[in-house]
């Protein structure tokens, strides 16, 4: 109930051990000088297990897409918060038809645009698991029926650092506000990067499943953006107990989303080899 500059002012003084790298939080608004967070959602405590993140690749005229959706479900749900998948709609697939009343709705992103091109991916459905190198100093590709082994794989490597989410929400101005803490819990061998994304679960629209227009196709983990920029932030130190704290404010009212079904999802990833090596996720709302 407190103005927000007050807030971060507070958490800065307070917080001796950690380092708030970004202390006026940023994203699509100015901040605002009063607003009333009035609902908070924590992320799930993540300091002994290496969390996953499954990136799909997609798009809602890529004939095969759904196939590879239902392996990424099935992950989904066998996994619980230990395995958080993102569906990254682009290529061509991905393409518009305004004013036909079928595929109008854009949801390829700046951030996976950039993805796409560094990685380069063309076919699809393919996805990356937390960006698994594949020896060669590139982000491994992996055809769905694949995605389930190396999500064991990346489960079963040491957790080298731990993120907690918490987010603040106005449901009356329709403003998040997200921190983002973190602890090393081994040091680092490279330098890190912090990005954070917003996800949104349940969009009902077009997709294109084998040679079938569907017009009530559920899409399940879109992402919509990431508000610390593709490439994210940086992660000042990765010694033994250093601590670091990102916050961020998103403004919903610029945008279609439906904040109900928002998720936050934040990962550390290496800079050099863009390996996910921890990510975590918390719902926008508990609405």
């Amino acid at each position: 109930m407190k103005k927000i500059l007050i807030i971060v002012i507070i958490s800065s003084f307070f917080i001796s051990c950690d380092k708030v790298t970004n202390p006026y939080p940023s994203g699509n608004v100015v901040v605002p000088t009063d607003v009333v967070y009035d609902d908070s959602v924590s992320s799930s405590p993540n300091s002994t297990v290496r969390y996953v993140l499954l990136e799909e690749y997609t798009g809602h005229k890529c004939p095969n897409c759904p196939a590879g959706a239902v392996y990424a479900n099935a992950i989904d749900s066998a996994y619980g918060d230990t395995v958080i998948v993102t569906s990254i709609h682009g290529t061509n697939f991905a393409s518009t038809n305004p004013g036909t009343g079928m595929y109008e709705t854009d949801f390829t992103t700046e951030a996976g645009n950039d993805y796409i091109s560094a990685f380069g991916i063309s076919g699809i459905p393919r996805g990356t698991v937390n960006r698994k190198n594949d020896g060669s100093n590139n982000v491994e590709l992996i055809a769905p029926p694949g995605w389930e082994n190396e999500v064991k794989n990346q489960k079963a490597l040491p957790c080298d650092v731990k993120i907690d989410i918490k987010n603040w929400f106005s449901t009356s101005d329709k403003i998040l506000k997200t921190e983002i803490s973190s602890e090393w819990l081994n040091t680092g061998a490279s330098t890190y990067k912090l990005t954070v994304y917003i996800i949104e679960d349940n969009i009902i629209d077009w997709q294109l499943d084998g040679a079938t227009n569907i017009p009530n196709y559920r899409h399940r983990h879109v992402l919509r953006k990431a508000i610390n920029s593709s490439w994210g932030t940086d992660i000042p130190a990765s010694a033994v107990g250093s601590k670091d704290t990102q916050e961020f404010l998103f403004d919903f009212k610029t945008e279609t989303w439906n904040y109900e079904n928002c998720i936050v999802v934040a990962y550390i990833y290496d800079a050099t080899t863009k390996e996910i090596i921890q990510v975590a996720e918390a719902h926008v709302s508990s609405h």
